[in-house]
């Protein structure tokens, strides 16, 4: 399973002449029904330190807030909650609750930087779910527009919080399609499974590396690269196909 969405680069597929190699499009990674609440820190164009907060629970929809650094727990706990500035604490602390990783709950007088960066999960009612604070994250990935064979292809990516050296690439090869063709939805779309695949779909690894070169064997083969930050918790890593 997996707890967490990336961001997906393009829905666009293109599939080229056997001769040609083209990115075909980021794949959007799906996720389950908890994900962990992401919190990063991020300055705004007034230079104000910032956190986003992005959350999605199963019986709330998804919500990314940006909020003062420096505010008091208690004001960013009742904005996740749509609540007023008049609940008080004890009010609040029966609906929102950060907490650490001993299970102690973090004081809604705590600046939200400090408290937030020393939560493990936060609770909202019956709801919990995992507090990922500044995560190594790869926020792009992008592979050559027109990659030819014997020619090393390598991609470009942005990371954040860790280093680029610290990023993990991985290829891996379709075996072959997906039997039956394409597989559709009761709405008409492409049914995918987590990754993105239609079911059925194999793929076998090549290897890592900073780069892969695609030989003869590779033409008219689909190939993946997978980049992995380091530390990675509970998110499938962005993940871009190609096609040789």
């Amino acid at each position: 399973s997996c707890d967490a969405r990336l961001r997906a680069l393009s829905d666009d597929c293109v599939r080229l002449p056997e001769h040609a190699m083209a990115v075909v499009g980021a794949i959007a990674v799906m996720c389950a029904s908890v994900n962990p609440a992401v919190v990063r820190r991020v300055v705004d164009a007034a230079g104000v330190a910032k956190l986003e907060i992005s959350l999605s629970f199963s019986s709330r929809p998804a919500r990314t807030l940006r909020r003062p650094a420096g505010e008091a727990l208690r004001r960013s706990l009742r904005r996740i909650l749509g609540a007023k500035d008049g609940l008080d604490d004890a009010a609040l602390a029966a609906l929102a609750q950060l907490r650490r990783g001993d299970g102690s709950v973090i004081e809604h007088g705590v600046a939200a930087e400090e408290a937030w960066a020393a939560a493990t999960e936060l609770r909202l009612g019956s709801d919990a779910m995992s507090v990922m604070f500044d995560p190594p994250e790869v926020m792009m990935l992008a592979a050559p527009a027109l990659p030819l064979c014997g020619t090393p292809c390598t991609p470009y990516y942005v990371t954040r919080c860790c280093e680029r050296s610290d990023v993990v690439l991985t290829w891996s090869c379709q075996a072959a399609p997906p039997a039956g063709g394409a597989h559709m939805n009761r709405n008409g779309g492409n049914a995918l499974d987590e990754r993105g695949d239609p079911p059925g779909s194999v793929w076998l690894q090549l290897g890592q590396g900073a780069s892969f070169t695609p030989t003869a064997e590779h033409v008219g083969a689909t190939l993946r690269v997978v980049a992995t930050p380091p530390a990675l918790r509970c998110e499938l890593p962005l993940q871009q196909t190609l096609v040789v």
